[in-house]
This record gives structure tokens, C-alpha cells and sequence, in this order.
């Protein structure tokens, strides 16, 4: 998992820069192969509640021009769903393709976080003999 998992406030010092170098890297299988890991990371950051964070940084980094479905479709699952209706329809298809895995994710993973936040008290049963 990427550093940012541990903690800290700037995105740039938890992560983002290896995933960016990831991202930037021109391997074309990183939207083949590794989308799923890509989505899974960002829905992750989503639900830490650090999206506006690495939107931010995502916006500084230019890719609303260099990675815009990638960018749009992390701004519809942090910010606004309806972000994707006022996009190029080019850049539409494949944002809407990334926000449904991330929003998937990000329901998943909410549903995994509260889930944990619910501990059950010790055990009240008692052993036969």
C-alpha cells in the first residue's frame, strides 16, 4: 500500500507522488492490467476522506488535461456525480467506466469501515461439561 496509508496530512508526502509515477509512466497495460489497483488506491484515499486532498494535487499535477478521465472521474465520486454530465462526451465514456469502479469501491469500503466500528462485546456463552 502506498505510504499515505499511515497517516500525515499532505498528499504529496503520503503517496501520491508514486502514484503519479505510476500513473505517468506510459505503460499502456496500467489501463488495461492495473485499473482495478489504481481504483481501489483512489476509492481508498476517498474514503480516508483525503479525495479533496488528492484532488487537488491531482489538478497541480495537470491532469484534468493529461489524464482527464481518470481526473473527471474521481472529481464525480468526491465532489459531484452530475461533474460528468458537463465533460466532453470523448472523455465521458471512459470517465464513467472509472467512476462506477470507483464508486463501487468506495461503498465497499464504507460498508467495511463501519462494519469494523461495530465489535461485538465477549462472548456470553458458556462451556458444557
Amino acid at each position: 500500500m502506498l505510504a499515505w496509508s499511515g497517516g500525515g496530512t499532505d498528499a504529496a508526502s503520503r503517496g501520491w507522488v508514486d502514484l503519479h509515477k505510476a500513473v505517468s509512466c506510459e505503460d499502456s497495460s496500467l489501463w488495461t492490467n492495473h485499473l482495478d489497483d489504481l481504483q481501489r488506491i483512489l476509492a481508498y484515499a476517498a474514503t480516508r476522506g483525503d479525495g479533496p486532498a488528492v484532488l487537488d494535487w491531482m489538478f497541480d499535477a495537470g491532469y484534468p488535461l493529461m489524464y482527464a478521465p481518470l481526473y473527471h472521474a474521481y472529481y464525480a465520486a468526491v465532489k459531484d456525480e452530475d461533474h460528468l454530465l458537463k465533460i466532453n462526451p470523448e472523455v465521458r465514456v471512459e470517465a464513467e467506466r472509472i467512476y462506477r469502479g470507483l464508486t463501487d469501491l468506495i461503498i465497499l469500503f464504507k460498508r467495511e469501515k463501519s462494519s469494523t466500528k461495530r465489535k461485538r462485546g465477549p462472548s456470553l456463552r458458556t462451556s458444557r461439561s
